[in-house]
């Protein structure tokens, strides 16, 4: 309770907290701005990579450690329940004969165990039943194990790219998390965006998206594939998601400060629905001097992006126009062109092949327990008839009848309620 207590906590905090490895910088920028009072506790506590921080990984250690424990206790346990009768005789049926009982028993499905104490004879029902605790929790356990080592050993990154944008290897990604060895994922193959094809539904809204990527070969060509947010790219031990939301449009601008300083800018745009416009800001040197404005479907004009000072709203804004160069405000910018850009999320997963084993453990645990109830029922001749105990795994209540069937008494007869 406590393991499943402490997960639950960590993957709320951790859905709420954006996860440094999964967004954007500009993403996360604006998280902290709208909660301001917990960024200094968010970075303290690592809780923007919540997942691979030495706390999160010392308390699944410590969680690992102690579910070793009770698993081998609980194989222990159900070695001698399957080693010998787990109830003693102590109720009975007077005048009966263990024969008689024991023939019942077996035309209901119990078998009767050849090694037991002298004097007793012991039938059983699904005796495999008894292990059903043991194989859940070893389940549970090897989940865990797979969990650690996947918190511990998986990296991942961000990769943004414009169209017929090049990433090689070594070069660097937007945003990285590395694992505890400090690696991060890397194809070992340049990788290039080719573009980016939506469907929208009849309101205009995005329906779907689909990336092309292409990936160099060994042969120095390229090769073609597609991803989309619900089908990742699988590649050489790495998988490359497409960020939901993370695409759109680019524009490349060239500002000149008022100083003569020059910076190249790409400002992104994220797709805009049929009717509506986008909006980004324009910050050289980092700090947001121009808002912009793109229009790709002619709502407000024939020219798709427009630009005014940043904060003016009774400002007019200026609409460019590929290879222009306009005013704004102190600002003099040149738009170089637009393309599509698209955000990846690459990712080198580990032992997630064994979480998911472990989870079929479970599984196999749960079915064990529920579909297969062991039923024990010991039985010992005496003079005034037979002396005999009763145990069932779970929901005792429901197998009453049938023992009362096996021994031969009326319904609720006996003292073995």
């Amino acid at each position: 309770m406590a393991l499943m207590a402490f997960v639950a906590i960590c993957g709320a905090v951790g859905a709420w907290v954006p996860q440094g490895a999964n967004v954007s910088p500009e993403a996360m920028a604006s998280w902290e701005a709208d909660n301001r009072v917990l960024v200094g506790i968010t970075r303290a506590l690592g809780l923007d990579h919540l997942f691979s921080t030495w706390w999160f990984l010392t308390a699944l250690g410590v969680f690992a450690l102690a579910m070793s424990i009770a698993t081998v206790r609980m194989a222990a346990g159900a070695y001698r329940a399957t080693d010998g009768p787990s109830v003693v005789p102590h109720a009975m049926v007077v005048g009966g004969s263990v024969d008689e009982v024991v023939e019942r028993a077996r035309a209901g499905g119990f078998r009767e165990r050849r090694r037991t104490r002298a004097g007793l004879r012991v039938l059983v029902r699904h005796p495999l039943g008894l292990w059903g605790p043991t194989v859940l929790h070893a389940g549970m356990l090897v989940a865990l194990l797979a969990a650690l080592a996947a918190s511990a050993l998986t990296s991942q990154a961000i990769l943004d790219l414009s169209q017929s944008e090049v990433r090689s290897p070594g070069d660097e990604y937007l945003v990285t998390e590395s694992d505890v060895l400090g690696r991060v994922p890397e194809l070992g193959r340049s990788v290039r965006f080719d573009d980016a094809k939506t469907e929208t539904w009849p309101d205009g809204s995005l329906k779907s998206v689909t990336a092309t990527l292409s990936i160099s070969g060994d042969d120095d060509g390229w090769v073609a594939y597609t991803a989309s947010p619900n089908d990742p790219l699988h590649l050489d031990g790495h998988t490359i998601y497409v960020l939901p939301g993370e695409f759109g449009d680019a524009a490349f601008l060239i500002v000149t400060a008022p100083d003569g300083a020059e910076y190249r800018i790409r400002t992104e745009f994220r797709f805009v629905p049929e009717g509506e416009a986008g909006y980004a800001q324009v910050a050289p040197a980092g700090v947001p001097v121009i808002d912009a404005r793109w229009d790709p479907h002619g709502v407000r004009g024939p020219v798709a992006l427009s630009l005014r000072p940043a904060g003016d709203d009774e400002a007019e804004p200026v609409t460019v126009a590929p290879g222009e160069t306009v005013e704004v405000g102190e600002y003099s910018v040149a738009l170089v062109g637009m393309a599509q850009w698209m955000g990846f999320r690459i990712v080198r997963p580990y032992a997630i092949g064994v979480l998911f084993f472990g989870f079929g453990i479970i599984g196999l645990g749960s079915l064990m327990l529920y579909l297969w109830v062991s039923r024990e029922l010991v039985l010992e001749q005496t003079t005034d008839g037979v002396r005999y105990g009763w145990r069932a795994a779970r929901m005792g209540r429901t197998y009453l009848a049938e023992r009362d069937a096996i021994l031969g008494v009326a319904p609720d007869a006996g003292d073995d309620r």
